[in-house]
Order: structure tokens, then C-alpha cells, then sequence
């Protein structure tokens, strides 16, 4: 059985550190589920926080354009982006070489991108998306949450 997947699609992993390293591997450190819990009163400042994102499309029909914008949410609504960066013309980029998967029948071109911010202000709980911007349209790729909490829970 195939599932469909739609024609631009993507995600993002919010953490405290990503590493490259030499054997072409890359290391996550501190990744967040979802939620970051602070137990502090605002304001805080962590020292990074780090979203890789990757967005997937279809080689065959590329956008003309496309960005990725992190955008800070409050209360209050949306607070603008906060990082971003912009995709290269993705029709200029050389396809890559397709060796399909077990029932991976429809091929992607991926591409991927890190925002390092460091270091990383907080004023009040928050939502942080990421968010890609394909030929004016935004697909949502990801959500942080950041909550300030009395205690953090315990672990057993």
C-alpha cells in the first residue's frame, strides 16, 4: 500500500545544538517534543536554540520560489519572524540521482536548512513555527511550544 504524500511537504526538529560531523552524520542534541518547559520567571535567555528544517518537493513540478520563515506566536498573535533564510532558485539545482525505497514509489527532492539563534531570548510563553513559504503559500512544517512553569516534571 502507497500513501500519498502531498506534492510539498516538510518538517522541522527544534533542539539546543545540531553538529556536522566528519563522516558526514549529524548529531541533535537536546531535541524538544514539542514543548520547551522553562522553570524560571521571564524574561530568560537560553544560550541557543537551533530548527532544522527539511522540505520535500516534487522534482518534477519545482516552485519558483520558496523561503522558511520561524515565526513567534503570543497571546497577542503573531509576532513576525523571528529567522529566516531564503532557497536557492531550486530549478537551477542539479536533480538528484532517484534509488527508490521499499514502496517509496513517488520521488522527492529534498532539501535542508538549519537557524542557529543564539542566544535566544524569551519574554513570555510562546509558540515558535517554522514555516515554508512556496510560491506564496505557507506550509506549516513544525511547532515549539514554549511554556515557563513553576517545576519541571520528574522523570521516572
Amino acid at each position: 500500500m502507497s500513501i500519498p504524500r502531498p506534492a510539498n511537504s516538510g518538517y522541522a526538529i527544534f533542539c539546543d545544538d545540531i553538529r556536522e560531523e566528519i563522516n558526514g552524520k549529524t548529531t541533535y542534541v537536546g531535541v524538544y517534543g514539542g514543548d520547551m518547559l522553562i522553570a524560571a520567571a521571564a524574561p530568560v535567555v537560553i544560550p541557543q536554540l537551533c530548527c532544522l528544517v527539511q522540505v520535500l518537493f516534487d522534482p518534477d513540478n519545482l516552485p519558483e520560489s520558496a523561503n522558511i520563515l520561524l515565526k513567534r506566536f503570543t497571546e497577542a498573535g503573531d509576532q513576525g519572524p523571528i529567522a529566516s533564510f531564503d532557497l536557492p532558485p531550486l530549478a537551477s539545482l542539479p536533480k538528484p540521482e532517484y534509488t527508490p525505497g521499499f514502496g517509496d514509489e513517488v520521488r522527492r527532492f529534498a532539501l535542508s536548512g538549519v537557524m542557529k539563534m543564539s542566544p535566544f531570548g524569551i519574554e513570555e510563553p510562546c509558540s515558535l513555527r517554522a514555516i515554508a513559504v512556496i510560491d506564496g503559500v505557507e506550509h506549516r512544517l513544525g511547532n515549539l511550544h514554549v511554556r515557563l512553569v513553576d517545576d519541571l516534571p520528574l522523570r521516572q
